[in-house]
């Protein structure tokens, strides 16, 4: 879970709609129980609340809790924490974390030496660094193809469909590896996989990643167009290729019509079906001899044509360039 603020709230919400969408209670009360115990708000609240009913122990555990979640969030709160060099990033956060939710010196120094070793030689983090790369990608790419919401509501909802799909694409994407590619990592103290092959198909966590991805993506589409200039479209990284396009077609159009207008004025210059063999033959020669003192002769409009079917050809290329 990610430990940036509303990012992570909405995480926690989106998890626990689809333990309840599913009936399963007891599983919607441990997703708050887990975002209380590391969250930078969650973790401060209930830290102040323990500390106000004085439970000094409780707030001390709860005050580590928003710590680590502070150390994370200054590195950029674990997002594609999977990833290779976002990894680095979540790793200093997580032993900044460590030492500011309590001087916890010996577990910083693991997240460096042991987790970090283990995480790079887990199969199981590279297919879900994949998983995590391609989602990411095709979000930023069809949020660029479809950008430029008309009003706020509207963004709302492009975001909503864009977030739920890639959200609950996400998810299928790290369940099916659960399932698919076993992690070769132990826990130290209980010697038990920390990441046990999973055996079967989570659908409240579908529903969960849907939920949330459709929160966030409505969030982000509608703080955008909120933030947008009055009258102006977000620009999507495509209208520079648009106007070459479109200056390309034009041209294409117009070689299309100069090349029509050549054949037809060649078509014009033909022999005749009825006239003589040896005089169409010689017809040409005549002709170029009888107007070689003249400017306009009968090849005067083929050239012409010729002329504008080569500036033509030139046009359209520069624009496709």
């Amino acid at each position: 879970m990610a430990s940036l603020p509303i990012l992570c709230e909405l995480a926690a919400f989106g998890a626990s709609a689809g333990k309840l969408a599913v009936g399963d209670d007891s599983g919607a009360i441990r997703v708050w129980a887990d975002y209380a115990e590391e969250s930078l708000i969650g973790s401060g609240v209930v830290a102040a609340h323990m500390l106000a009913v004085g439970d000094q122990a409780g707030a001390i555990k709860y005050g580590k809790g928003s710590g680590r979640a502070l150390g994370r969030t200054l590195s950029g709160g674990g997002l594609l924490s999977n990833v290779p060099i976002f990894k680095e990033l979540e790793k200093c956060g997580k032993s900044l974390g460590d030492v500011i939710g309590g001087g916890d010196m010996e577990s910083a120094s693991k997240r460096w030496t042991k987790e970090w070793i283990e995480e790079y030689h887990d199969p199981n983090m590279w297919a879900k660094a994949g998983a995590d790369v391609f989602v990411t990608g095709l979000t930023v790419a069809v949020g660029m193809l479809t950008g430029g919401a008309s009003s706020i509501v509207a963004a709302l909802g492009q975001g909503a469909i864009i977030g739920s799909t890639c959200g609950m694409l996400s998810n299928t994407s790290h369940q099916v590896i659960d399932m698919t590619v076993e992690s070769n990592r132990f826990d130290e103290i209980s010697g038990e996989k920390r990441c046990p092959k999973r055996e079967s198909f989570d659908v409240s966590g579908l529903i969960g990643g849907g939920i949330t991805g459709a929160a966030t993506g409505a969030a982000a589409g509608a703080f955008v167009r909120a933030i947008e200039p009055t009258g102006s479209e977000i620009p999507d990284g495509f209208d520079d290729f648009r106007v070459r396009a479109v200056h390309a077609e034009r041209g294409l159009a117009a070689l299309s019509e100069a090349l029509a207008e050549a054949a037809v004025e060649s078509a014009r210059e033909l022999p005749t079906a009825g006239e003589p063999p040896e005089t169409s033959s010689l017809k040409p020669i005549a002709d170029a001899a009888d107007c070689s003192g003249r400017r306009e002769c009968h090849l005067q409009p083929t050239l012409t044509s010729t002329r504008e079917v080569i500036s033509d050809v030139h046009w359209a290329c520069i624009h496709l360039i």
